[in-house]
């Protein structure tokens, strides 16, 4: 009986060493992401991605190029998760996901699809780190290597603070691509608390979206990947100016300043595109569902106001749009 009693506790405590995995797939919790839009970083000699996995490796600091994001994976059943992409107050639901055994490799792997996009993510997963891709199927070569690591909140890497951090909060007259053929204007609009920062830029044809990030002594950060922008803005204050650059996506940089104005504004949208004419046939008929074509020149629709929308590149702004 003794012997029996030694043997079952012994069990238990054996099984109670066993770490228990509560999740079937990918660890549920926050991540933090990282895409290399410089490709002289991602040219560099880089270990393959089952290294990556393997080492943990780790990017210290915040070089210049390198757009970091957070994202939670949170399950809705015992085998199915989404992913939330986190800018700021902005949160996108991710549940076009894939994970599985590749055969080949025979590696976990994990696909991210971006809902109204071709985008994707490509990941091999081991345990706490992923590491692949970030891929535009309509443009040659644009795959920007990509990883995260689990159970880290922050975004930008944290770095010694200097005892004076700098006030980016307000309204800012902003320039971009200053000494180019085609500089162009926007509007800095920033909320800071301590050394975070969350903001935007408004241009004369729409927004920069919900950007993210954190004030070190005299320099900015600012972060934004939705799964069709990326992109990361950096600047220094240099006496009343901000000065820095931009990456758009991959292989794309671009330079602005700015000076802090309140009564700085952007042109009047309606002295921006004008008609040629005020006279308009706009005698087209649209199939409805119930089989009967209707057009703006219908009877029923006469002295009526009407709402004609143009859109252009299918965007996160775009579809912003729509649903109003």
């Amino acid at each position: 009986m003794i012997r029996n009693l030694i043997f079952i506790f012994g069990l238990l405590n054996l099984i109670a060493c066993q770490p228990m995995n509560p999740y079937t797939k990918i660890a549920p919790g926050t991540w933090r992401g990282t895409l290399l839009l410089d490709p002289s970083l991602a040219n560099q000699p880089r270990p393959s991605d089952e290294d990556i996995v393997a080492r943990k490796v780790k990017m210290e600091g915040n070089p210049d190029g390198v757009l970091p994001f957070n994202f939670e994976v949170k399950y809705t059943g015992d085998n199915d998760f989404n992913i939330i992409l986190h800018n700021g107050l902005e949160e996108i639901v991710l549940d076009e996901i894939s994970f599985g055994r590749d055969r080949k490799t025979g590696n976990d792997t994990l696909i991210i699809k971006f809902p109204a996009y071709e985008n994707f993510i490509t990941a091999i997963v081991k345990e706490n780190v992923m590491a692949g891709y970030f891929v535009n199927p309509n443009k040659a070569n644009y795959r920007v290597p990509f990883k995260a690591i689990f159970g880290v909140g922050h975004r930008f890497e944290p770095e010694n603070q200097p005892k004076e951090i700098f006030d980016f909060n307000g309204h800012w007259a902003v320039q971009f691509d200053k000494n180019t053929p085609k500089p162009y204007d926007a509007i800095g609009e920033f909320v800071q608390k301590n050394d975070k920062i969350n903001g935007t830029f408004r241009t004369e044809s729409g927004d920069f979206r919900y950007l993210e990030g954190q004030v070190v002594g005299d320099k900015l950060m600012m972060a934004c990947f939705d799964g069709a922008h990326a992109m990361l803005f950096r600047a220094k204050m240099l006496k009343d100016t901000l000065v820095g650059g931009v990456w758009y996506g991959y292989d794309n940089k671009a330079t602005w300043e700015g000076v802090k104005n309140a009564q700085f504004d952007l042109k009047n949208p309606e002295t921006i595109q004008t008609a040629k004419s005020n006279k308009y046939n706009l005698n087209t008929k649209y199939p409805t569902t119930s089989g009967v074509d209707k057009g703006f020149l219908d009877s029923q629709y006469e002295n009526k106001l009407k709402i004609i929308t143009i859109s252009g590149t299918w965007c996160p702004n775009c579809r912003d749009e729509i649903p109003s």
